[in-house]
């Protein structure tokens, strides 16, 4: 008779459950915590170990059970965002669930058969096997998500844009960076951030406002169209003065509005050498 553990049985489904939320949150351009992806896995893990305890002839509500907790994952990570854009990182996350649980299983029956038969006794080294899959999950899982991740944020793209912003009334062009790692969102309705350099924007701006400081006094209209955009570095929140403009339309495609926020960067990072960081969430809006 073989034995499941439940302790193993609820690790591997949240390993899976949590790396294909990452990864789905990558793909889909969503910005999630690690408290929210640990949420969710544990949600999709606790699911599954629950239809464990399903009687046979309700085996059936499985499938129903498992397709619900992810349906509940998935809004909370989409919480606040456009319905389409919830239905793409639905579809990731279906995806990556399905790549690496396959993954996963595959690795966790190889273990069984080939490698603890040799390396655990035949008498009482059950106990032993069930520490033992811990640790290889754990250990497994662990350095797969860092080496990934380092992967993922060494890629940047290179698209460079020129954009034309009209904010009330006045309208100004930079040189914008397209950033795959600009995945700031205002709070207010969840739209991709674009983070201007103080001196490009400067020139529609009324005159003596310090943007380093967010209770800047501004006139109307420009009162009227602030935004508080929360940046995180480090352990660190620092807020920048953002704006909701009229309009901001890449130059060679002057029909085509990006829906975004603008903020403004007093502190003016690199940007490799551009004047602003376009969101690459914008371009897909």
């Amino acid at each position: 008779m073989q034995t499941l553990y439940i302790d193993v049985y609820f690790l591997i489904n949240f390993t899976v459950d949590t790396i294909a939320l990452y990864f789905a949150a990558k793909a889909g351009k969503f910005r999630l915590s690690r408290r929210k992806i640990c949420l969710c896995g544990g949600i999709g893990a606790a699911a599954a170990c629950g239809c464990l305890f399903l009687p046979e002839p309700l085996g059936w509500l499985s499938f129903p059970i498992l397709l619900l907790s992810a349906g509940v994952a998935c809004l909370i990570c989409g919480r606040g965002a456009r319905p389409v854009r919830v239905l793409r990182f639905a579809l990731w996350f279906a995806l990556f669930e399905t790549l690496f649980g396959g993954c996963v299983y595959f690795l966790y029956g190889l273990l069984e058969r080939e490698v603890l038969p040799r390396i655990s006794d035949a008498d009482g080294g059950a106990k032993d096997r069930r520490f033992l899959f811990l640790a290889l999950l754990i250990l497994l899982s662990y350095g797969g998500v860092k080496l990934a991740a380092g992967l993922l944020s060494g890629h940047r793209s290179t698209e460079t844009l020129r954009l034309s912003v009209t904010l009330c009334g006045n309208t100004l062009e930079c040189e914008g960076l397209v950033d795959s790692g600009n995945l700031l969102r205002d709070p207010a309705d969840r739209s991709p951030v674009i983070l201007i350099k103080e001196k490009e924007f400067r020139p529609i701006l009324p005159p003596g406002v310090d943007f380093s400081e967010p209770g800047a006094d501004l006139p109307d209209p420009w009162r009227r169209r602030v935004r508080l955009i929360p940046i995180r570095r480090g352990d660190e929140t620092i807020i920048r003065i953002g704006f909701m403009p009229d309009k901001v339309t890449i130059c060679d495609r002057p029909r085509e509005a990006l829906a975004v926020t603008l903020a403004v960067d007093p502190e003016e990072g690199s940007y490799g050498g551009y004047g602003a960081l376009i969101p690459a969430a914008a371009l897909d809006e």
